[in-house]
């Protein structure tokens, strides 16, 4: 950790000191021009464009960089920062000013973006929350110390403008100096407000919210203060302490948050704060400073909390791959309150006076509560061990995803080597040359191998596999490295390249497998398939792998992941492997899949019926096929017996013998066809059954659904399953039964022969026979749904296999079967 810390002193020593420029100019703007005698509301509008500034470097600052790299933008935004505010010390004109505040809004994204890339580039997954930490204490720390330096000259002359200058072009130094090389910067997806407002009303609303009401608190309360009368200190010392309370009260609130319900927590908080910020103008007019600048600071501390809060709530609703779509949106959204809130604010302090500002607040705080309360009673609150924790940001500059240790970690990848650029350019004319190259380069700078290996698959002209082998030749203890490399640039030859390490090294394919498994999961069915065809006889050991490997990620799994489906899709993917390569260890692996992961049983269930219809269809007798098996019966009967009689007399009346002849071929046609149906029809149904009986030993709890799932695939096997489960159930009740009966010990103690006690020595049993009612009258539900034309013969073969030990049951069978008629007799009635 320190020595990350170390390494990115340089980056941190610039923010700091660029923030401490930020933390001047933010309050000498408007400080400026009230002394320049602006109306608030001129003032607030030229203050708001900071925002506008702010949103387009949001979105362009990564173009910018893949363009002409860190170091430069960072350069080139620090120079335009400079001439910014040095042009608003030349003309006091608030067009002017308000065009140098979107370009300062504009060079603060581009400039924290490199800093936040640049500090992720040399993070890991364990240490980038705390690195991230840092990085905001830095900034809050630069930004709490520069509300002090506007005591150091006259707001009132040009001294003050050129100290931020000189401190913005002072920030640029460091990272000049610095060697260490700026990472690659990717492209992102976006996601449109519809979208994010549909996934996260709450989150997407509550960063709305927290942009109007934190920037115009810190826009417009230089302007309150000067106001009241305060100048010089006590402008500074209301805002430092508003910067100090941004920093410290997110500590106690992400403590709440992340142990209670968020969404009741900023609900107090914003009743609460409401309350408070009141108060704010009253402690003023009465003289009471010291009270008025600590009560602010609690409300100014409560306000920096609602963004992270809201990003938190957000993160809640979305899978791990759209929360970088999603961040951006959700800035935006923040950046678009940030220009409302001053203009809105400032219009009112204009109309009603200064302290219109912390009603505004107040009322836009209670509007917030409001719209939580609602999402409250719209939707169930996630348990509070399941929420995505709090984590602190900055109001001023937003911090990006890259850095959040929330969301999925990418490893930063750094511009080519010489070496690997060289090789990469010579594969295109000539691959052969290349990658004996590559080996060459390999072998005298084995560091560099992966990272060549990685260039060159690149490259469609690139034979991978000989690439693949020829390296790990070379460079022999690198080879896992070298195949994943070559993995991550070419996933579509992942059959090919996997393959490949298994018949060179087989002994070391569980290693690697586990390094691509944790690295690339999405290729774990590639590396699934490879496994079960290269080691067929280890197809169990296979399986339970991949299974805990499953079972770890869902443990582990976001809310909204676990939610997606997508754990039970690999699950259905492995077994599908399984079916293709061994189709009778489908149904073994299955089941150890499901032991592991329960919640897996019924898409597993539907996966393998699904298989078993299309096998079905495809399986079905054609007509041409009947035919064909027929005329060869034909033709060899026709061998072995001589030409009957009646066959010549029928000649004189060809077009009888001919009519009888096609009769007699259709018959044996359809015989033909109701065998083979028959045939099949009953293979799968004994295979829907296997897979109901096998799975449900598997996940009890799950039994009817898997029941069901079976059936949706193969509705003619209805009956069967429902007298598997059914005779499974009476099964189960018979082992509990007698393992009841052995357990019990005479007692010494005398019975105690009440009615209550024998009344309550009964409950359990009658407890446990609804139960079992209740399971077989939703089993029958739910299968008639299912399979509703054969839900007559699984109604008979379910009353068969109770019997008369149950009489109430079979009338309930028989009622429900009844009302179950005459609502589908309504329905048709209805219809027609």
């Amino acid at each position: 950790m320190h020595k990350h810390l170390l390494s990115a002193s340089s980056l941190l020593i610039s923010a700091f000191i660029f923030m401490l420029a930020n933390g001047l100019i933010n309050l000498l703007l408007p400080v400026r021009l009230q002394i320049n005698q602006f109306d608030t509301g001129t003032i607030g509008l030229v203050l708001s464009l900071y925002c506008v500034g702010l949103l387009f470097g949001g979105l362009y600052s990564k173009v910018l960089i893949r363009r002409v790299g860190h170091i430069r933008l960072f350069a080139i935004s620090g120079a335009i920062a400079a001439f910014g505010i040095l042009a608003c010390s030349l003309l006091t004109n608030a067009w002017l000013w308000g065009l140098m505040r979107i370009f300062a809004g504009f060079c603060n994204a581009c400039i924290f973006t490199a800093i936040e890339s640049w500090l992720s580039a040399g993070s890991t997954s364990e240490n980038r929350g705390r690195i991230l930490a840092s990085y905001q204490v830095v900034i809050l720390s630069a930004s709490f110390l520069g509300q002090f330096a506007i005591n150091l000259g006259d707001p009132a002359t040009d001294l003050l403008f050129i100290i931020s200058a000189m401190l913005l072009c002072l920030s640029v130094v460091p990272i000049l100096m610095s060697r260490q090389a700026g990472p690659k910067v990717s492209s992102q997806k976006t996601m449109s407000f519809i979208s994010m407002a549909k996934l996260s009303p709450l989150g997407f609303t509550g960063c709305f919210f927290a942009g109007m009401m934190y920037f115009a608190m810190f826009n417009m309360l230089p302007i309150f203060a000067s106001s009241n009368g305060l100048s010089g200190y006590g402008v500074s010392m209301i805002m430092a302490g508003a910067v100090l309370g941004a920093f410290l009260l997110q500590l106690p609130v992400g403590f709440l948050a992340d142990r209670f319900d968020r969404r009741t927590v900023m609900t107090l908080l914003l009743v609460f704060s409401s309350g408070l910020v009141l108060s704010v103008p009253r402690l003023v007019a009465l003289d009471q400073f010291w009270f008025a600048v600590g009560i602010n600071s609690v409300v100014c501390g409560l306000l920096s909390c609602f963004y992270p809060l809201s990003i938190a709530e957000a993160y809640d609703k979305l899978r791990q791959e759209q929360i970088n779509a999603a961040m951006g949106t959700l800035l935006v959204a923040y950046a678009t309150g940030g220009i409302i809130g001053p203009i809105a604010m400032s219009q009112g302090m204009s109309l009603f006076g200064s302290t219109t500002l912390f009603y505004g607040i107040a009322g836009s705080q209670l509007v917030l509560a409001f719209i939580v309360l609602v999402r409250i009673g719209q939707r169930q609150a996630l348990p509070s061990d399941q929420q995505e924790s709090f984590v602190m940001q900055s109001g001023v500059v937003p911090s990006a995803s890259t850095l959040d240790p929330r969301t999925k970690f990418i490893q930063a990848k750094f511009p080519l080597s010489k070496e690997a650029h060289a090789a990469r350019s010579l594969a295109k004319s000539d691959p052969s040359a290349a990658v004996r190259m590559a080996c060459a380069l390999a072998k005298k700078k084995p560091k560099y191998s992966y990272e060549i290996a990685g260039a060159l698959a690149t490259v469609e002209e690139i034979d991978v596999c000989r690439l693949a082998e020829a390296l790990s030749e070379t460079v022999p203890w690198n080879k896992p490295k070298i195949f994943e490399a070559i993995l991550e640039a070419r996933e579509e030859k992942a059959y090919e390249v996997i393959s490949l390490f298994a018949q060179l090294y087989l002994s070391d394919l569980a290693d690697f497998s586990y390094l691509i498994s944790a690295e690339i999961p999405q290729l774990r069915g590639v590396l699934a398939r490879v496994a079960f065809e290269t080691l067929p006889e280890n197809t169990d050991e296979i399986a339970e792998f991949f299974a805990q490997e499953l079972s770890d990620d869902i443990e582990t799994a976001r809310p909204a992941d676990a939610a997606s489906g997508e754990h039970e899709q690999r699950a259905v993917d492995l077994v599908a492997k399984v079916s293709e390569n061994s189709p009778e260890k489908a149904i073994d692996v299955a089941v150890k899949i499901v032991e592991t992961v329960p919640d897996a049983a019924v898409a597993v269930a539907e996966g393998m019926a699904s298989t078993i219809a299309e096998n079905y269809i495809n399986d079905e007798p054609d007509n041409e096929t009947a035919d064909q098996d027929l005329q060869g019966e034909s033709n060899q009967g026709d061998s072995e017996q001589p030409q009957p009689a009646a066959i010549i007399m029928a000649s004189k009346n060809a077009d009888q013998a001919d009519a009888f002849e096609q009769a007699e071929k259709d018959k044996q046609r359809q015989e033909y066809t109701e065998a083979i149906s028959e045939a099949i029809s009953e293979r799968v149904n004994e295979s829907a059954v296997n897979i109901v009986q096998r799975l449900s030993e598997a996940a009890p709890e799950n039994s009817i659904d898997i029941a069901v799932a079976v059936v949706e695939n193969v509705p003619e096997a209805s009956t069967q399953v429902a007298e598997a489960v059914m005779s499974e159930q009476a099964e189960t009740e018979k082992n509990n039964n007698t393992t009841s009966t052995e357990d019990t010990q005479p007692s010494i103690t005398p019975t105690i022969n009440d009615n209550d006690s024998s009344d309550k020595s009964a409950e359990p049993g009658v407890d446990k026979e609804e139960e079992d009612n209740s399971a077989t009258l939703e089993l029958i539900s739910r299968l008639s749904e299912a399979a509703p034309d054969q839900a007559n013969d699984m109604v008979e073969a379910v009353i068969a296999s109770v019997g008369d030990d149950n009489p109430e049951l079979i009338e309930e069978i028989n009622e429900q079967v009844s009302s179950h008629q005459i609502e589908d007799t309504v329905e048709k009635f209805s219809n027609n």
